[in-house]
């Protein structure tokens, strides 16, 4: 693999990673009573504590995006 593809592919894993983000939070946004009282039925977790492990997963989710996908793209780009 090549400079440029490298690149390329740090981009592309970038805008996966973003829509990924961008559609969980849309959907906890839009729908967060009906997933929650899945969620709750799922595991057993109260319906109170979710959004605050909601938050946790989004939040944690970012960073992972950021340090394994974003900042290698922008700095395969600055090169």
């Amino acid at each position: 693999m090549d400079l440029e593809q490298v690149t390329a592919l740090f981009g592309w894993m970038s805008v996966i990673h973003i829509a990924f983000l961008s559609f969980a939070s849309i959907v906890l946004i839009l729908a967060r009573r009906p997933v929650a009282r899945l969620h709750s039925k799922l595991t057993g977790v109260a319906e109170t504590e979710l959004p605050t492990l909601y938050f946790n997963y989004l939040g944690n989710y970012k960073i992972f995006a950021i340090c394994t996908a974003i900042a290698p793209y922008i700095a395969l780009r600055l090169i």
